[in-house]
């Protein structure tokens, strides 16, 4: 068995957009909070942050600073982000990039958004079921008496 002498201490840091909404803020740090219980979170013993790409606090600096300070060694960047535009393309690398600039002993990886993961489309379908969609035969639609008109 490791003892875990040699390992990196982890760190997740999960990056949304930011909003001028106070309760979306919130949420971030709510969701960052409820990863830090999932069971593999808590058999790696990672340490845990949520980070705001801009309108809100802490910004990804502050977040990946947080870690370090909390003993982190090696930081994934987790976006919070739907798809591969120009936030999780260019501005979130170039923030990332501007840290690790100044910085030693500490390593970044930053992953993929969430529609680049196949499990994304699991979810889709358990939002979709929610809203009414039913599979009867060949057929894919709401049943008429789950149907909320906008």
């Amino acid at each position: 068995m490791n003892d875990g002498a040699n390992e990196l201490r982890q760190g997740i840091l999960v990056v949304d957009h930011g909003s001028r909404r106070a309760a979306a803020n919130e949420r971030l740090h709510e969701i960052a909070q409820q990863l830090s219980q999932h069971p593999e979170v808590k058999k790696g013993s990672l340490l845990v942050k949520g980070a705001h790409m801009e309108l809100g606090e802490p910004t990804i600096l502050a977040g990946l600073e947080a870690l370090k300070t909390a003993g982190a060694q090696h930081i994934i960047v987790v976006p919070l982000m739907v798809s591969p535009g120009r936030h999780v393309m260019v501005d979130i690398p170039e923030m990332l990039s501007e840290y690790i600039a100044g910085l030693e002993g500490v390593t970044i990886e930053y992953c993929a958004p969430l529609s680049e993961h196949s499990i994304f489309f699991d979810l889709l379908i358990q939002s979709a079921r929610k809203g009414g969609m039913t599979i009867e035969s060949s057929s894919i639609g709401p049943k008429e008496t789950e149907r909320t008109t906008l």
